[in-house]
């Protein structure tokens, strides 16, 4: 399918063609192994996929603006932690400019660029980000939904790591018993419900409440 797809770009088919062509180099892009020479890949693919838009004079549009997204997250995987907080800032920049500030995929760009913060550890600089976030998916989506559990889950994590384990604590446990309601019971095993459990567990132990984490 990618083979084909790129063949419209050299029969001269961009301009009709341009979002079949990039979204086979997305799709492509996401089956990639998870190693250097499959990042590698996916850079090459991520950029090869710009080049088509720019051809096509879309460059500047929404799907311009995933790629861009996949390329920044890409980077950062591989470890160029300054290029792909470079590429994270503009992506944000775009998709306010796309999208809006409040749009929610403006959120998960800002939510991308806490994260390259947090792993080049600036952390205060991420937790400012992660509590706009928050508080920004909290005003579109239901307490209880995915991405606003995924962000209050990021929010904690930041705040135990900043020295804030006492404030973090009452929001991991508020996270896994949503995690636990919207889920049911019976998925006691769930990866979603595993994981809260576990940073629960983590945050008793930085607040020294080490009798809770054998529970």
């Amino acid at each position: 399918s990618h083979i084909a797809a790129t063949a419209l770009a050299g029969a001269g088919r961009v301009d009709d063609d341009i979002t079949r062509i990039v979204v086979s180099h997305l799709q492509l892009g996401d089956i990639q192994t998870e190693s250097l020479d499959g990042w590698e890949r996916r850079c090459q693919l991520y950029d090869d996929a710009l080049s088509h838009l720019e051809a096509g004079g879309c460059a500047d549009g929404e799907l311009a603006l995933r790629v861009r997204g996949r390329l920044a997250l890409t980077i950062g995987r591989m470890g160029q932690a300054t290029k792909a907080l470079s590429l994270q800032k503009q992506h944000l920049t775009d998709s306010e400019r796309i999208h809006g500030a409040r749009h929610h995929l403006t959120q998960i760009s800002r939510h991308n660029l806490a994260g390259h913060y947090l792993e080049m550890g600036r952390a205060d600089k991420a937790l400012l980000l992660f509590e706009e976030v928050h508080a920004g998916l909290e005003s579109i989506f239901e307490s209880d939904h995915p991405e606003v559990l995924s962000s209050r889950n990021s929010l904690a994590t930041c705040l135990e790591m900043t020295g804030q384990a006492k404030e973090a604590l009452p929001i991991f446990e508020q996270n896994l018993k949503d995690r636990v309601r919207v889920l049911g019971t019976g998925n006691a095993e769930h990866p979603q419900i595993l994981a809260s459990r576990n940073n629960l567990a983590g945050c008793y132990e930085s607040v020294g409440r080490t009798g809770k984490t054998r529970r």
